[in-house]
């Protein structure tokens, strides 16, 4: 396992039930009435959201840990695309899911867990 789900932040958590219910974060933004700004702030975990509520999350996909395990070693998706030799569209359809993420996944086992 590449990223624990109680290990998750607030940001983290935020940004994958965004991700799950198919949202922008300018729909999400929205929806919680809050600038896109300040909405962004929250998912970096550069700002803690006041008393946002937030559901946990019990389970990671691993496409999932993946996308979080990228986010915490501060790479882009291109950076990750270079490292593993394939495009940038395949490393965001495997963090999407939508196709077979083996390959990432591995890629990611290979390296240190930044927390």
């Amino acid at each position: 396992m590449l990223v624990s789900p109680d290990r998750l932040t607030y940001g983290e958590r935020l940004f994958l039930n965004r991700r799950r219910s198919g949202l922008t974060q300018a729909a999400e933004a929205k929806r919680r009435g809050v600038s896109l700004y300040r909405y962004a702030k929250w998912e970096l975990d550069a700002d803690t959201g006041g008393s946002t509520k937030i559901p946990l999350i019990n389970r990671l996909f691993p496409h999932e840990e993946c996308i979080v395990h990228r986010r915490r070693c501060g790479m882009t998706a291109e950076q990750v695309a270079s490292k593993m030799g394939c495009c940038t569209f395949w490393v965001r359809r495997m963090e999407k899911g939508q196709v077979p993420h083996s390959r990432l996944y591995a890629f990611w086992s290979s390296r240190h867990d930044p927390r």
